[in-house]
């Protein structure tokens, strides 16, 4: 009867321990600041500016 306890336990702590780590994998991506060629990207992909926009901005951020 008592080894069935150390069963539950450890299974118990096995499913909290891997709830906590799947739910902590998507947390610090979304939280990780963007770099400004990241955000350059998105607003070209996202249609915010034009292509040569995109170049004259991308060389500006090149250069320092």
């Amino acid at each position: 009867m008592m080894m069935w306890w150390w069963i539950i336990g450890f299974g118990l702590l096995f499913f909290v321990i891997f709830f906590y780590a799947s739910k902590n994998k998507k947390g610090p991506v979304e939280k990780r600041p963007k770099s400004p060629m990241n955000i350059l990207e998105e607003r070209y992909a996202k249609g915010e500016i034009t292509k040569e926009e995109f170049e004259n901005q991308k060389e500006t951020l090149n250069q320092n």
